[in-house]
């Protein structure tokens, strides 16, 4: 008879153990758990189909490119600018693809040569929040170009009726 006393006094004290040790921890994270779906950061992310426009490609575009030269303190190399933007273009709510999408003028076929955007060469390495005429200087231009980070000059490069945006972000006719 003392054999199950003891049995049951060995599996209670086990118990008692492991509640005493692994109480705490797991109310730590019961706690780390439920505030972390409270805050939502559990919830599977819901993508949205991005609406792809001449000028919502140049105002996302323009975006990452400020961001890009408020975080180096200048804009890219014109020969790295698509890459830079890139960086800056993929969100949780977009797909990769819609991001890249961004960088190449709706309804062009999707190629890997048929982007269409230029990076106006003038603003290569300069420090936007110096620059006098914001609202007059091109940054990123529709071109005859169709290559990953090509650049220019949007007076002599600019695709006829093409649009351009500012460095201030305003969408315009290219003048050609």
């Amino acid at each position: 008879m003392a054999r199950p006393r003891r049995g049951r006094l060995v599996t209670l004290v086990v118990v008692v153990v492991a509640v005493a040790v692994g109480g705490p921890w797991l109310y730590q994270a019961s706690r780390v758990y439920f505030d972390a779906k409270k805050a939502g950061l559990l919830d599977d992310v819901q993508t949205e189909k991005y609406r792809a426009s001449r000028e919502n490609n140049l105002k996302a575009i323009r975006e990452a490119l400020m961001q890009a030269a408020e975080s180096d303190g200048q804009f890219p190399e014109a020969s790295k600018w698509m890459d830079t933007a890139m960086i800056r273009l993929k969100t949780s709510d977009i797909t990769p693809d819609e991001a890249k999408d961004k960088l190449r003028i709706p309804g062009r076929s999707g190629g890997k040569t048929d982007f269409g955007y230029a990076f106006n060469d003038e603003m290569e390495g300069k420090d936007p929040s110096a620059l006098k005429d914001k609202a007059d200087t091109i940054l990123v231009y529709e071109s005859q170009q169709n290559v990953w980070n090509a650049h220019g000059d949007p007076k002599t490069d600019g695709r006829k009726g093409g649009k351009g945006v500012t460095v201030a972000g305003t969408i315009v006719e290219l003048a050609r």
